[in-house]
């Protein structure tokens, strides 16, 4: 029998993911936001007709001040939750109102491929 695909999880396991940049992303600031730009990556089977049809290798994504203050914010270790406080915090938004800007900008930027949500690591524990 073939497992179901698990769903995004609770509300809890969601806003503690963390979040992680591609590390392959290259940034340009501009005033009002940022030009993130990141590779493209082709399947083997696919890469001698891409390189022969000269298609792009990287694509670029335009982010305003709002979706770029979310990503520069990530840092491999500040959960959703904390990107939504700090959200919160910068732009006088009620906490709800910064969880659901900071899940829609995330899921965009997963879209994309400029970032990826891992599981937090558990606490380590102490040999007694």
């Amino acid at each position: 029998m073939v497992a179901k695909p698990k769903g995004p999880g609770t509300l809890a396991e969601q806003m503690s993911a963390v979040p992680v940049r591609n590390e392959k992303v290259r940034v340009v600031e501009q005033s009002g936001g940022a030009h993130l730009t990141v590779p493209l990556t082709y399947h083997a089977m696919l890469r001698p007709l891409a390189s022969a049809m000269k298609l792009r290798t990287e694509k670029t994504f335009q982010l305003d001040v709002l979706a770029y203050s979310v990503y520069r914010r990530i840092d491999g270790v500040a959960t959703v939750e904390t990107l939504a406080d700090r959200l919160k915090d910068e732009f006088q938004l009620s906490f709800h109102e910064a969880r659901v800007l900071v899940m829609r900008y995330l899921q965009l930027l997963m879209v994309r491929g400029l970032v990826v949500l891992a599981k937090p690591l558990p606490a380590p524990t102490t040999g007694g």
